[in-house]
């Protein structure tokens, strides 16, 4: 299976019956994706994804010990894993604090986005795990 080479979040929040993704957008490749980063040394998979995602989305988890990060499903693209973060409804303000995106030199911007919106998405603008994700969605259905 190979060894995990970066780590990241899956965030999904929904408020009713509209389900959307957090979704940033790189600089360096022009292309959207899940939030993710490299290990540094010593890193959990858990450190790491946490870490990069609030380096390129500045969403700060308020209370991590409230996840059990053990406990949530996970995606494994290539040599990148994924923490699937389910929120609902008012989760998202009473869990997270934004800080406004901290990497700027990589990411671009930020944005929630619903499935249909990334699935309109031109191909050459979604990055390789972001491809991946959708079609297994579309799979499941």
């Amino acid at each position: 299976m190979g060894y995990i080479k970066k780590c990241g979040v899956i965030a999904i929040h929904r408020s009713g019956n509209v389900i959307r993704y957090l979704i940033v957008y790189s600089k360096k490749s022009s292309k959207y994706g899940f939030p993710k980063g490299g290990q540094e040394r010593e890193e959990s998979f858990q450190t790491t994804a946490v870490r990069e995602f609030y380096e390129e989305t500045g969403y700060k988890i308020k209370n991590e010990t409230e996840f059990n990060w053990d406990e949530l499903s996970k995606f494994r693209i290539k040599n990148n894993m994924y923490f699937i973060l389910k929120l609902d409804n008012d989760d998202l303000e009473q869990l997270m604090v934004d800080d406004g995106i901290q990497d700027t030199t990589e990411i671009l911007y930020k944005k929630w986005m619903t499935l249909d919106e990334l699935m309109r998405l031109p191909l050459n603008k979604k990055n390789f795990g972001l491809n991946h994700y959708l079609k297994y969605l579309h799979q499941q259905n």
